[in-house]
């Protein structure tokens, strides 16, 4: 029996008359020991007899299946197929709108929306977002972009006013990474939602020790830290906190977190005006190596953009000197995480023909000390104890750790601090 013809039976079956379009998600041949567990625990879910509707397991095919929605027919009688699809973590103005793209911000809502529909778990994640805040719920307002609007408030007029009308804010992509990119209706500024939740875990790793954080804890940090980056931890932080700090902590690990995330957002509107898109025709992969030959060092055309604009996100502010300092010491912390974080990835997946849009992280930090003005940020020495410190500890993760532990880091699920989380949800239940 083809595939097809299972899901036809499944339905037919289980659900037949339906007096309402479904929203439903398909689990072929689940464990039967997570079978066993998920309806024991279903049972003990103090809305039971309202959720035990939502789910069906027919044991004949081997088929599991959530009810995600009931739409009444009326209600999506005028959404086409595609659109459908949408509904409704999206409203159905924000649904014509990326089917009927006019503008750079309605091209940005569409790359949002395409993210989450294409990841079945972001879809949960973002329908439970829906149906907590209830009819306030707005998927276009629930992206970040408070730091933007901080950044360009420090950028100086002339190059803020190139800037001030770019869309922007946080998008779903795996990638914890920032990007400028070129639409058919100009340029918008993104930074993944990862990326933040990356910095997050590695600022814990770096600076736990002197908040008083046990080693257990800092260790899961560095472990949930490269999982985000190798994309394998699911990024469902709204709904399941990976542990709650003590607020003192938190507030400390977010402070160092902001100004990484407002230098990394200066790096991407930096590309903008210094008009590193315009040229991006010539960044073609041929020419994405680093090279290093007899001590000179030769880079791209793209590696040496990605220089400049390190260096344009700090001198082109108007930050007093301290503000200054805690840019560009926050900058050299994000890519020391990213040469470390670059050191276990080669190791799980070594690159035969190894090739470079960007600069290594170290390349980028030692060329960023040299263009800033050296009575701002750390000095040489102390970035380079920086460096060797977190180096030591990969090698040794290499040599202890990860060779027996691999599936920590290449299995898809979610990594917690063990201190501080007691309680776990429970996978589709939410409990």
């Amino acid at each position: 029996m083809t595939q097809k013809n299972e899901l036809h039976e499944f339905m037919i079956k289980n659900l037949p008359n339906s007096n309402y379009h479904l929203d439903i998600e398909i689990l072929k041949n689940p464990p039967k020991e997570y079978i066993d567990y998920f309806f024991e625990e279903l049972k003990k879910h103090k809305q039971y007899e309202i959720l035990k509707n939502d789910f069906i397991y027919d044991e004949k095919l081997d088929i599991f299946a959530q009810i995600h929605n009931r739409f009444e027919y009326s209600e999506i009688e005028d959404l086409s197929d595609d659109e459908l699809f949408f509904y409704p973590f999206l409203n159905k103005n924000e649904i014509k709108q990326i089917f009927d793209i006019k503008s750079s911000e309605d091209y940005l809502l569409r790359l949002r929306a395409e993210q989450v529909e294409n990841n079945i778990r972001l879809k949960r994640t973002f329908g439970k977002l829906q149906k907590k805040i209830g009819e306030k719920w707005s998927f276009t307002n629930f992206f970040e972009s408070s730091q933007y609007k901080q950044y360009l408030k420090k950028l100086k007029p002339d190059l803020r006013e190139k800037c001030k009308h770019i869309p922007h804010g946080t998008i779903h992509l795996n990638d914890a990474n920032g990007l400028c990119i070129k639409t058919p209706f100009g340029n918008i500024i993104v930074l993944s939602y990862s990326l933040r939740q990356f910095l997050f875990y590695m600022n814990i790793f770096h600076f736990g020790e002197q908040l008083g954080i046990k080693d257990i804890d800092i260790f899961h940090s560095f472990i949930l830290a490269n999982r985000i980056r190798l994309g394998t931890e699911s990024l469902d932080f709204e709904i399941d906190t990976r542990g709650k700090l003590p607020k003192s902590i938190k507030k400390k690990i977010d402070y160092f977190t902001d100004w990484q995330m407002l230098f990394i957002i200066g790096h991407e509107y930096a590309h903008h005006y210094l008009g590193h898109l315009e040229n991006s025709t010539i960044m073609k992969s041929h020419d994405r190596i680093n090279y290093l030959t007899n001590n000179l060092e030769f880079y791209t055309y793209k590696q040496e953009c990605e220089f400049e604009a390190d260096r344009n996100a700090i001198i082109n502010t108007l930050y007093n000197e301290y503000d200054q300092t805690e840019l560009v010491d926050n900058a050299f912390l994000f890519f020391s995480y990213l040469d470390m974080c670059d050191q276990i990835e080669d190791y799980l997946f070594p690159k035969i023909n190894y090739s470079l849009t960007h600069p290594k992280p170290v390349d980028r930090i030692k060329k960023l000390r040299q263009s800033v003005d050296e009575k701002i940020g750390l000095g040489t020495e102390n970035i380079n104890n920086i460096i060797n410190y977190n180096n030591n500890f990969v090698k040794q993760f290499l040599k202890d750790y990860l060779p027996y532990n691999v599936e920590a880091l290449e299995t898809i699920g979610s990594t917690y601090l063990p201190t501080y989380k007691k309680t776990f949800l429970i996978d589709r239940l939410d409990i």
